[in-house]
């Protein structure tokens, strides 16, 4: 297997596929609109990965003080369960060498219908060198636990980070809302 990544861009050929895996990968509770992933804005990696000419998956990073914080990240589903989400992973790591790498996973110690899905998820990322870090928070009203892999994150660390990110993408009013919003 041999990735190559392609930046997405308005005029990337397989933009609808990216749109539509992204649609499908997350809740609608967790989405931006799609728009707005797609405007360039410094510190942010929106790529699309390819084996040979198949689109294979995405992902979209924000990398601020030494930490790149992976906001999505999806592998489409007929290439799941063949190494390419382990690979994407690995190509992450290597080009944010010296960074720590952060994503959210829904938390797995809370009852749900999708639990098995949660800690399918979680064992994943685990295997492919993600550690806990004591840092639960609600995003949107859900119970969520971040990961890290490269060095540990804390909680003041991680709402620090949320802080300079929200002011990179919108105003100061709209900062303190959203922060109030996801972690009261």
């Amino acid at each position: 297997m041999n990735l190559r990544t392609l930046p997405i861009v308005d005029s990337l050929p397989d933009l609808p596929k990216v749109e539509a895996l992204y649609v499908h990968s997350f809740p609608s509770f967790e989405r931006a609109p799609f728009a707005y992933l797609v405007e360039p804005y410094p510190q942010v990696e929106f790529s699309a990965f390819y084996d040979a000419d198949l689109f294979v998956g995405f992902v979209y990073i924000v990398t601020h003080s030494g930490i790149s914080y992976i906001f999505y990240l999806a592998v489409a589903q007929e290439f799941r369960g063949k190494g390419y989400g382990s690979a994407i992973l690995a190509q992450i790591r290597a080009t944010h060498p010296s960074n720590r790498i952060i994503l959210e996973i829904d938390d797995v110690s809370v009852k749900s219908a999708d639990a098995p899905t949660r800690i399918r998820r979680k064992a994943f990322y685990l295997r492919n060198g993600y550690t806990e870090n004591s840092v639960h928070i609600r995003m949107y009203g859900q119970p969520m636990e971040v990961l890290s892999q490269g060095g540990p994150i804390t909680h003041a660390e991680y709402l620090a980070l949320w802080k300079s990110l929200m002011q990179l993408f919108s105003s100061r009013t709209a900062v303190d809302a959203y922060l109030h919003e996801m972690f009261g």
